[in-house]
């Protein structure tokens, strides 16, 4: 007798929970090998599958040659000590892949290769589980049924956890190495149980009472097991899709997903009682049922997950209100559905006609067959097909081969009229049913403001396709959906713009980010190395304006674009106007590859290096903002070579800036950035703040393509680009004393907090990064070049007084940064410099002056200036006159000046001229500060 049946169905819940854990390490890890993106995640699941295919099979065959219990406990302990062994070296594993890798071409076949030596033998072994405990736990005939089915059940419910662990505790809390590590050595306690735990009995002496159950031929259930693979596997990272479209495409989105599948496929089974044809003809007609009137809903999720978010507070606890009700809406999607599949794989094992000596290795074909069915329905029809057809026709395609796995059942029983009536609704469902794509094209999530779609009601989706927006381009390729819209609103100017939405979020405009795109490619430029044959590489494609404005200087002689999804470069003609005719340009060669993967794979040397990645919160993007990634481009630079890496302030919080900063620092000491527009784009860049423009970057300066390309983006002159530029100092400052985390390949932390910080709506202040009181410290003394350059942009105001104008800045395209940081600080340089200034404009004109860092401390005039104050305020008693004197003597306590600032402000209180409550309160904050210095 088994002397704790239980035990052994807990530990197949334990090792469904670890199996699946691996899995998410080996996706993740596997990505620095193969690239981030949906071919290296398809690559990584369809070994899993072969593996486990594989398994079921060999393990259900190689379970007839044993009789007794024992010595199938012992068979299965052992193969769990294979599989945790390998999963505890699988770091030095990896190491022996990276060397292997670079002897391998780019290619489909060497990539399905090396992902088959990392994880084929781990995953067959994995499919042992199943039919080695089918085989080993049941006591009599009547017992394998229904022990197969929580068998099934328990493994796949505890696969859902392991989605939930893997996900959200182990890699963020313990790091991929540390993870493989502990659960490798859970895996080794389950391992010694079965190893140790002596079952007792002969599975062979028992006789098998063939079934009286009417069923099905072994052929079609055969049929029904493959098909209900591919329907299963597919439906999964179909929903993926559907709901990165609907909430944005995010790390949040894979163990959501795949979580609520495995609980519906595990819950299936598990509450699974009854055995007959009529159950499994029931299951297949009611997951058929269910998918179909999902299908119609699909349109409405933005607009109803938009509305929650909108009506959520900033608050902590407003994420996980966000995530509860995401996951609430997805699980009435997907578990009704996934909750029937989940009947269909034990219904037609317990269907199947099998005898004592046979049914273990029946166990394994059948998921064997299933498994295999997985594998086409994640290779075939949720990656490859779409390189054909749009992700509403895959779905469609599901849909019938459910319809036909349905009729299969339908005919055996002879239910004609039931059977006709059913094909004709599906046809008529696969034919007339449609999306309105409105908001997969261009997403409310990215929204901020309500009005837009405020009283539509709840079933609104609006048309993209009117007055003022023209959908150009549509089309779910293999990675991405990607959109491309045409605006003609009189706000975008006399010939409009056009944006590139990848996944519904807008990822360039080639108007409105005009001064972002164009600047990434000419500050580089500017500071490249003097040469005019400048080899340069930009990673992210958008809109192309980046890249083709560098392939058209003429010190570059070749540009490299890294782009990781075809649908992007399939979209890039429309844009050709704007990125001047790129895909014609013999400079640039484009290349549909992860950054990581390219960098990995090229040898070449760059001189620029230009980094657009899309916000990270984007599943992916967050390893390109990890320090071996910069030390991969480091490597890859020239001598002198410039790298830009870009960076949003929006949707992202101090932490994730600071974390960011480290990491870059970490390997370009001494960097500085440069404002890309008026305050939420910049460019981080290893240029130090001696290094100033040279002979070289005039020349450069005044290409015609340059000088055309700063002037529509509203930068006339060369020196107005210093204006945009901040500090290493002020840098290095935010990276020390903000609060940061670690954040590497190994313990990727950023994906998952830049979530939380988009739902929040979270944005970056620069400004306020650094105290007041702080930040003349940080800047030190002003370089002399630097207020040259405010003399030469002061003279450009005097003659183009109206450049900064309203009317003026409706001509230009993007932001236009030069006028947001340069007219407020030449205009304060006019009124400081002037002996006819007013004098109570001096301490505004002084403070934005060394705020700036365009002037260093001038005490004495400051002294001259108060002292005069005081003799006016002393005879005419003018409010604006005290303000006046009170604003210098905080200017001289900012900078450090603190024995003149308690001076005055002692003078102040014996004249008079403040009361003396107002007085003290003014001395003792210029004490404080003083004591913190």
């Amino acid at each position: 007798m088994l002397s704790n049946k239980n035990t052994y169905l807990i530990l197949s819940f334990f090792s469904g929970t670890i199996s699946l854990i691996y899995q998410i390490l080996w996706q993740k890890h596997l990505a620095q090998l193969l690239g981030d993106d949906s071919k290296s995640s398809t690559l990584v699941i369809s070994i899993f599958l072969i593996g486990l295919s594989c398994g079921y099979y060999y393990w259900g065959k190689r379970s007839q040659a044993y009789s007794e219990r024992r010595d199938i406990s012992l068979l299965y302990g052992k193969i769990e000590i294979a599989i945790a062994l390998f999963a505890i070296t699988f770091p030095l594993t990896f190491e022996f892949l990276v060397f292997v890798q670079q002897f391998l071409p780019n290619s489909f076949l060497a990539d399905l290769l090396l992902t088959g030596m990392a994880i084929l033998p781990p995953t067959f072994c994995m499919g042992a589980t199943i039919p080695l405990l089918t085989t080993s736990l049941p006591e009599s005939d009547q017992d394998i049924n229904r022990i197969h089915a929580r068998l099934y059940g328990l493994n796949t419910l505890g696969a859902f956890v392991g989605c939930i662990l893997g996900a959200a505790v182990a890699i963020p809390l313990f790091g991929i190495t540390h993870s493989y590590w502990i659960f490798g050595t859970l895996n080794l306690g389950i391992a010694c149980f079965f190893c140790s735990n002596k079952l007792a009995g002969n599975i062979r002496t028992q006789t098998y009472t063939a079934t009286t159950i009417p069923t099905l031929n072994s052929k079609v259930l055969s049929l029904l097991a493959l098909s209900s693979g591919i329907v299963t596997l597919s439906f999964e990272l179909l929903w993926m899709r559907i709901w990165s479209l609907s909430m944005g495409s995010n790390i949040l989105v894979f163990p959501m997903v795949v979580s609520l599948f495995i609980a519906g496929l595990g819950l299936g089974s598990l509450t699974l009682k009854q055995v007959s044809v009529e159950k499994l003809r029931n299951s297949l007609f009611l997951s058929l049922l269910f998918s179909g009137p999902i299908f119609f809903l699909v349109p409405y999720f933005h607009k109803w997950i938009f509305h929650y978010r909108y009506a959520l507070s900033n608050e902590d606890f407003a994420f996980l209100n966000f995530v509860i009700f995401n996951y609430a809406i997805l699980a009435v999607c997907i578990l009704p559905m996934a909750f029937f599949l989940g009947r269909i794989l034990p219904l037609t094992y317990s269907l199947l006609e099998k005898n004592t000596q046979d049914y273990g290795f029946k166990c394994g074909s059948l998921y064997a067959l299933n498994t295999c069915g997985t594998f086409l329905g994640a290779v075939g029809l949720s990656y490859f097909m779409l390189f054909v057809v749009n992700i509403d026709t895959v779905y469609k395609i599901n849909f019938l081969i459910l319809l036909c796995a349905c009729s299969l059942v339908f005919t055996y029983q002879k239910k004609i009229p039931q059977l006709l009536l059913m094909i004709a609704l599906g046809i008529s469902f696969c034919f007339f049913a449609h999306w309105n794509r409105g908001y997969h094209a261009l997403g409310l999530f990215h929204q901020r403001s309500i009005e837009t779609v405020k009283d539509k009601g709840l079933f609104y989706v609006w048309d993209i396709n009117n007055e003022i927006t023209q959908n150009l381009f549509l089309e779910d390729g293999p990675i991405a959906t990607v959109s491309v819209m045409n605006y003609s609103h009189p706000s975008q100017g006399p010939i409009g713009s056009r944006s590139i939405f990848i996944n519904a979020k807008s990822d360039s405009n080639s108007r409105m980010d005009y001064s972002t795109l164009s600047l990434s490619s000419i500050i580089p430029y500017l500071h490249a190395p003097q040469t005019d044959h400048l080899q340069t590489m930009v990673i992210g494609m958008g809109t192309g304006v980046s890249a083709g404005l560098l392939g058209k200087f003429n010190d570059v002689a070749k540009v490299d674009i890294i782009e990781i999804s075809p649908t992007v470069i399939k979209a890039c003609p429309y844009f050709d106007k704007d990125n001047f005719d790129l895909i014609h340009n013999p400079k640039i060669s484009i290349h549909a590859l992860d950054a990581f993967r390219f960098i990995a794979k090229v040898n070449s040397k760059y001189d620029i290096i230009i980094s657009e990645p899309t916000n990270p919160w984007t599943p992916g993007v967050e390893n390109l903002f990890t320090s071996e990634f910069y030390e991969r481009i480091q490597s890859h630079l020239s001598p002198g070579g410039i790298f830009l890496q870009w960076f949003h302030l929006y949707s992202v919080d101090k932490e994730i800036f600071a974390t960011v900063l480290k990491n870059y620092l970490k390997i370009f000491p001494g960097a500085g950035v440069y404002f890309l527009d008026n305050g939420t784009d910049m460019g981080i860049i290893n240029i130090a703040d001696s290094k100033i423009f040279s002979k070289v970057s005039e020349s450069r300066f005044n290409e015609p393509i340059v000088k055309d390309s700063l002037e529509k983006g509203g930068t006339p002159l060369m020196e107005g680009l210093e204006m945009l530029r901040i500090s290493s100092k002020q840098l290095n400052y935010i990276a020390q004393t903000q609060t940061s985390y670690l954040h590497t390949l190994n313990t990727p932390t950023l994906g998952l907090r830049a979530a939380k910080a988009f739902v929040k709506n979270q944005n970056i202040d620069f400004n306020a990064l650094i105290p007041l009181d702080r930040k003349r410290l940080v800047m030190g003394e002003t370089p002399a070049f630097k207020q040259n350059i405010l003399s030469k942009i002061a003279s450009y105001f005097d003659q183009h007084p109206d450049y900064c104008s309203a009317e003026k800045q409706e001509t230009l395209s993007g932001n236009h940064p030069f006028c947001s940081f340069a007219f407020n600080i030449a205009a304060a340089y006019k009124v400081y410099n002037e002996a006819s200034s007013h004098d109570l404009n001096i301490g505004e004109a002084y403070a934005i002056l060394r705020d700036a860092g365009f002037l260093n401390p001038e005490t004495n005039n400051l002294s001259r200036r108060l002292e005069k104050l005081f003799l006016q305020y002393k005879s005419e008693r003018d409010p604006e006159n005290l303000r006046a004197i009170i604003k210098l003597i905080g200017e001289l306590t900012f900078d450090k000046k603190f024995p003149e600032a308690l001076s005055f402000s002692n003078s102040l209180r014996a004249q008079g001229f403040l009361d003396q409550h107002a007085a003290d309160l003014l001395i003792h904050r210029i004490q404080e500060l003083q004591n913190a210095n």
